[in-house]
């Protein structure tokens, strides 16, 4: 037999010989077991992917849902670490935040859902900002939804009226000139499609909100961003998104007394408002005097008709609307500390000018 073979080699006390490891074990040379001797502890887990993938509630999503819908900013926060790390999508974020919120927003309180404008606009900002901080905002936003107040249980489903979409745009503004929210909410959900955008409906709601300037406009800014944010989420589940939008819309703070003013402004002046629209001239230095001067009108008359006159004289609405945002942006450097209407002048040019650059299509 060859030299290093198992069966030549010496024998050791208390060893199975060979390849006797291998036989059953009442065959095995017994061992006295030494009671004396401590014994070492053994701690047994389950890693953290082997949770995830048996236990539903383990999932980061799952996980921000729940600390959104129970108000825990803190939870909230770890769970959007948790899910950037797991490299979930941030609008995957951002949809679970929106969906936990608009599902229990009490629509009733007239409350501004200033949830949704947090998320739109951390959405809006990520194209400006390098990559490694996109978080940032989606962080600031998810724990500002998470701090909000919210309905214990989840609102009641609306009724949904369908029918031909010009015909429910206009059943739409007057639901919600006579503030009926139910009748306004069934209306306009009922002219959303399920992944696709419908302009119209867009159209109809910034209209209504152009209409009410409570809380210093702050309704056409719920508005546009809801929209938007519904736009970066691919309108999917749009009638829950938007639906705390038209809620607001109705049983926000109401004041008209600026577009009533506007009425009769037009109407005293027969303006041809499709002719005033067709305008394309940018500001040149002689127009954004005049617009300096609209901005510190004394009255909103006079503010209105130095508008018209502009308008008249074929300058682009959107470049005046462009005009006032730098003037308004001026007000906000030069303020002293925080000055909200200030602000508010800032946010309310921001969206209208999307607005006038929001075309209707279908």
């Amino acid at each position: 037999m060859r030299n290093g073979s198992p069966s030549c080699a010496p024998a050791r006390p208390n060893e199975a010989l060979g390849f006797d490891r291998c036989a059953p074990a009442a065959h095995l040379p017994s061992r006295e077991f030494d009671r004396t001797r401590p014994r070492a502890k053994v701690f047994l887990s389950t890693p953290a992917s082997a949770r995830r993938m048996t236990d539903p509630s383990a999932s980061p999503l799952a996980e921000l849902e729940s600390a959104v819908l129970h108000s825990r900013s803190d939870r909230a926060a770890a769970a959007t670490v948790d899910a950037i790390r797991a490299k979930v999508p941030l609008t995957d974020v951002v949809r679970t935040t929106a969906r936990a919120f608009a599902s229990h927003y009490d629509g009733a309180s007239g409350v501004a859902p200033r949830s949704l404008v947090a998320l739109s606009s951390a959405l809006n900002l990520l194209p400006a900002m390098q990559p490694r901080f996109h978080a940032l905002p989606v962080l600031q936003a998810v724990s500002f939804v998470a701090a909000e107040k919210k309905t214990n249980a989840p609102t009641k489903p609306a009724a949904v009226v369908s029918g031909e979409i010009t015909h429910l745009g206009r059943s739409f503004l007057f639901a919600v000139r006579d503030g009926n929210r139910a009748e306004a909410e069934s209306i306009f959900l009922g002219m959303l499609a399920e992944g696709k955008e419908r302009k119209m409906a867009g159209d109809m709601m910034f209209r209504a909100a152009l209409e009410d300037m409570g809380e210093g406009g702050r309704k056409l800014m719920v508005a546009v961003k809801s929209w938007q944010l519904a736009r970066s989420l691919g309108f999917k589940e749009v009638r829950l998104v938007l639906r705390p939008a038209v809620q607001y819309l109705v049983s926000g703070p109401r004041d008209r007394a600026a577009f009533e003013t506007i009425l009769a402004a037009l109407g005293k002046e027969w303006v041809d408002l499709d002719a005033l629209a067709s305008g394309g001239r940018p500001l040149d230095e002689e127009a954004r005097t005049k617009v300096r001067d609209i901005a510190a009108a004394p009255n909103p008359s006079s503010c209105i008709a130095a508008t018209l006159a502009l308008l008249r004289d074929g300058y682009a609405a959107v470049s005046i609307a462009e005009g006032l945002a730098v003037e308004a942006a001026r007000r906000v450097v030069a303020a002293n500390g925080y000055d909200l209407d200030s602000a508010r002048g800032v946010m309310f040019t921001h969206v209208a000018r999307f607005v006038l650059s929001f075309s209707r299509t279908s």
